[in-house]
């Protein structure tokens, strides 16, 4: 995209983080890049 994310863009990552859907992932890092 050639363009830092905004934070509106990054908020599904971190809600699903947040949430209890994301209870059985441990130990990942997950690059939030746009695709590039």
């Amino acid at each position: 995209m050639g363009r830092p994310g905004t934070p509106r863009e990054a908020a599904g990552v971190i809600l699903f983080f947040a949430s209890p859907l994301s209870d059985y992932v441990s130990g990942q890092v997950l690059e939030v890049a746009g695709g590039s």
